[in-house]
């Protein structure tokens, strides 16, 4: 099931993210997972979409556009390290004041539990 495209746009941003998803040899378990239950709850979203941030693009695992959310996967130890916290929040910053996109992050253990598909869930029903 794939999500149910709102415009012309919609359906080139989901096909050149669709495409970018399915040739990604390199995707974690953790997005796929997401993918998977963004998929099973028959969320319209956006795999792999970008953003314009000024000087640097944003690559968001999941976008949202209806309910104006990215979703980010933090699987990479990175993202758990005093720096790459930091680097997160000021993107995370720049999405909101930017685009007025407020971004979930789900971590790589909850990902597979039941409340990282709660905290999905929640995501999706804030439209």
């Amino acid at each position: 099931m794939s999500p149910v495209p709102q415009d012309a746009e919609y359906v080139a941003n989901w096909e050149k993210g669709r495409a970018t998803w399915l040739s990604n040899g390199n995707m974690s378990k953790g997005q796929r997972r997401l993918y998977q239950i963004l998929l099973g709850m028959g969320v319209p979203f956006i795999p792999e979409h970008y953003f314009n941030l000024g000087k640097r693009k944003a690559f968001i695992d999941a976008f949202l556009p209806i309910q104006n959310v990215a979703i980010e996967y933090d699987g990479w130890y990175e993202h758990y390290t005093p720096k790459g916290q930091a680097k997160d929040a000021k993107r995370d910053n720049l999405m909101l004041s930017l685009h007025g996109v407020e971004t979930i992050r789900i971590g790589r253990k909850k990902i597979f539990t039941k409340g990282g598909v709660n905290k999905i869930a929640t995501a999706v029903r804030s439209e």
